[in-house]
């Protein structure tokens, strides 16, 4: 901006000195000037300062249009979340943003001035991402591995731009990493709780639910499906507890598993489709990701009915026979005389 303002008052000087001369020759030609002659030679000068004032004026705000521009083009690159880097046409790193600076200051290369390509474990691989981006114009997530200082790779996404030049010269990359570690440690961790929550809904010979923390079923084993005579699109999305004979009493264990975290066991009732009651125990207990957070409520329905009906059958039996309701059994030794 200071060139700029040097130059500007460089065409200001020259203007005045021009004006000065022709002012000057006037004079010597015509030493005897006239009212109109010097009106003439003030409208000149008059003109003359106006236009510079009007260039000086148009310099200053393109200046500073110009410096607002490179502000704004600066507060955004450093205000982008991912790694950004400036490539030359040569592929070296121009500039990078705070957080390319972070994602790559320990590495053993530097930075600035050193080709992008060091940095990855496979350089061939982001030589010809780059060229395919000054081909095409643009380039999309590219799987690359950034080499750490200690040789530990570490998964990422390349995208690539090309940045017009405004003199026609070799046009720069705008190049953006999106570090894909976390992401696909999130995708390891997700896919091991889906398959242990799997073998644990599997596990038993018991129905077994899994809902959510706000209590609507996600998932069951076949068992569930059987008990109830329900497909599993049947159950998903359903509150849990419109199953059970007394809703709030299921909803109050529920509440107390997730609350506590512990297991909870209590004795219910259920209702299957065809109106049947089941009595159950019921035991549940929260599931916690590897993080803690809880993510469902497993819940064990253990049915006793037929237990509790043979029970009742035998209490019944024991107490006729108490009160010499049913006879007694043969005395085997007698009855063999």
């Amino acid at each position: 901006m200071l060139s700029d303002r040097i130059v500007w008052l460089f065409k200001l000087s020259a203007l005045l000195a021009a004006t000065g001369c022709v002012t000057g020759l006037m004079l010597l030609l015509t030493p005897q000037l006239s009212a109109v002659h010097w009106l003439a030679l003030g409208l000149v000068a008059l003109v003359a300062m106006s236009l510079a004032a009007f260039w000086v004026t148009q310099a200053q705000a393109e200046s500073r249009a110009v410096a607002a521009r490179a502000v704004s083009a600066l507060e955004w690159f450093d205000a982008y979340p991912h790694a950004l880097f400036l490539v030359s046409h040569n592929g070296q790193v121009v500039k990078a943003n705070p957080a390319a600076q972070v994602l790559l200051s320990s590495g053993t290369t530097p930075l600035l001035g050193s080709a992008i390509w060091t940095h990855f474990g496979d350089a061939e691989a982001v030589l010809s991402a780059l060229d395919k981006a000054r081909a095409r114009g643009a380039i999309h997530d590219c799987e690359c591995a950034l080499v750490g200082a200690d040789g530990s790779a570490r998964e990422c996404s390349l995208s690539a731009a090309v940045v017009p030049s405004e003199d026609g010269g070799p046009r720069n990359l705008l190049v953006t990493l999106h570090d894909g570690s976390a992401t696909r440690r999130a995708e390891r961790a997700a896919s091991a709780q889906a398959v242990m929550v799997r073998a644990l809904l599997d596990a038993g010979s018991d129905p077994v639910l899994l809902t959510s923390a706000q209590g609507r079923i996600t998932d069951c084993n076949a068992a569930t499906l059987e008990m109830f005579g329900l497909s599993l699109q049947g159950l998903q999305d359903a509150h849990f507890s419109t199953l059970f004979v007394d809703p709030e009493q299921a909803s109050r264990h529920h509440a107390q598993a997730q609350n506590s975290g512990q297991a909870i066991e209590a004795a219910m009732g259920l209702r299957t489709r065809d109106g049947q009651r089941r009595d159950i125990v019921l035991k549940a207990q929260g599931w916690r990701d590897a993080q803690g957070v809880l993510t469902g409520i497993f819940l064990n329905l253990r049915d006793v009915t037929e237990e509790r009906r043979a029970s009742a059958l035998r209490d019944e039996k024991e107490l006729r026979l108490a009160d010499g309701r049913l006879p007694t059994p043969p005395d085997l030794a007698s009855s063999c005389r």
